[in-house]
């Protein structure tokens, strides 16, 4: 079982038969959600481990302690324990161009500075700004780790993996989540009662759902933002005839109409678009010839396997080749992927990291090439020809490829001047600008008048 549909299919399934939904936290909170996205990851790297992690391992640990050190200058968590008057929180991503996070800037800039801003950091790298918890993450890895030890694992989630056929490693994982998740409750409701806000917005699907789970339980509303792909291949959004009661937000805030029908989301969502500049923002300039590669970490053998195929064909047409990273890369990928970064020193290609804003390499990219990026949506947009990589995720873009808006190729395939010549199906954007009325509405406060 290697196709992600299979393995998605099963999952489901097997949660269903085996009420997973139905362990929950204070009788009221389903916990399974929490862990349902790392439990997949594992589950598919289990079954079909092609994915080979690449990396020195000590160095890694040197920078991230040094990392670590750094944080204690952008916790301020002694803030989080004082009210500061805010009637909004947000909970936002490690994305940022020109030092603005990118899927909340256009929510911060019509509330200016009627907010409180928390945040997790990718590999200990931290932006001005949020208020990192970190620190308390770490705290509560390592107790969930020490406590989970002496706790049982549901039946239900020991009948589960047995039908999966999962190892026992997935079932103590489980015990240190749930832990996890009863923590992380506890602070955010602290949080949440000393702040008072009237709103919650989030990016980062359902690793947040402690977070909702304690909105709910104050009677605040939160809403998440979108900030990638959305199809029924997703766990965090497919949840095929399931109440939201307990684990998902008031509503998903979308980047355009398209995204509406892409997944079941759980019944009682209520599916908004409010756009986002950053990503509909085109300018009028001619392509050069410039080729992208997008990558991915879950993609990077697959990618670099096609890249090393093509790179003298690449070098042979005169075309300028980037290889960008996913921002959770940008930290260490130079010590996890040597072959990347032989071909970068040799200038055969360029690496990204942040150097240039992704809008502004896919506004002068004549091609992309990638796996299952949202940056391939973004590509598409601002008119640039899409390869798609054959890989596990490939199977997110299925419809597209179905209809002739983007071509597959193989990690082993050779290109050619007629591969490029593909001219793709005429299609529809996918992100739309910012709809301010929207916003506006959303901010209203109707349902909480008195909430202060």
């Amino acid at each position: 079982m290697s196709q992600i549909r299979e393995i998605v299919d099963s999952i489901i399934k097997a949660e269903r038969k085996h009420g997973l939904f139905n362990i929950k936290y204070k009788d009221e909170y389903p916990i399974w959600p929490f862990y349902r996205m790392y439990f997949y990851f594992g589950y598919r790297e289990f079954l079909d481990n092609t994915q080979k992690r690449i990396g020195f391992k000590k160095t890694k640990i040197l920078n991230s302690i040094k990392r670590f050190l750094v944080l204690l200058y952008y916790s301020r968590l002694f803030t989080l324990w004082f009210p500061q008057n805010k009637r909004f929180l947000i909970f936002s991503s490690q994305r940022y161009v020109n030092k603005q996070e990118i899927y909340t800037k256009d929510l911060k800039e019509i509330i200016k500075n009627d907010y409180i801003e928390l945040s997790l950091s990718d590999n200990f790298v931290f932006e001005k700004g949020p208020i990192y918890l970190d620190y308390l993450k770490v705290i509560l890895k390592i107790l969930s780790f020490l406590i989970s030890r002496f706790t049982k694992s549901p039946q239900s989630i020991i009948s589960f993996m047995d039908e999966l056929n999962a190892p026992p490693k997935f079932i103590n994982e489980f015990k240190r989540y749930k832990l996890e998740y009863a923590l992380w409750f506890n602070i955010f409701n602290i949080i949440l009662k000393i702040q008072k806000p009237h709103k919650v917005f989030f990016v980062s699907g359902t690793y947040l759902t402690p977070l909702v789970a304690s909105a709910i339980f104050n009677r605040i509303e939160i809403y998440e933002i979108q900030h990638g792909v959305i199809n029924n291949l997703h766990l965090a959004y497919q949840f095929p005839d399931l109440k939201r009661d307990g684990f998902y937000s008031d509503g998903l805030l979308l980047f355009s109409d398209y995204w509406k029908n892409k997944a079941n989301f759980p019944i009682g969502t209520k599916l908004l678009v409010t756009g986002n500049n950053t990503y509909a923002n085109q300018s009028e300039c001619p392509k050069r010839k410039t080729i992208t590669l997008l990558n991915q970490p879950n993609a990077t053998s697959y990618l670099l396997e096609f890249l090393t195929t093509n790179i003298n064909f690449l070098n042979n047409i005169g075309y300028k080749t980037y290889y960008k990273l996913h921002p959770s890369e940008y930290s260490d990928w130079q010590y996890k992927y040597s072959k990347l970064r032989e071909l970068n020193e040799a200038k055969e290609i360029e690496v990204i990291t942040n150097e240039i804003p992704l809008n502004e390499l896919l506004e002068e990219s004549e091609y992309i090439f990638g796996v299952s990026s949202t940056a391939i949506y973004e590509g598409l947009d601002r008119k640039c020809k899409a390869f798609i990589i054959k890989a596990p995720t490939f199977t997110y873009f299925e419809d597209l490829i179905e209809k002739g808006i983007v071509k597959l190729l193989y990690p082993n395939s050779k290109l050619t001047i007629e591969i490029l010549k593909f001219q793709p199906k005429e299609y529809d954007n996918f992100f739309s600008p910012t709809n301010i009325a929207n916003w506006r509405e959303l901010l209203e406060f109707k349902k909480y008048p008195n909430i202060r």
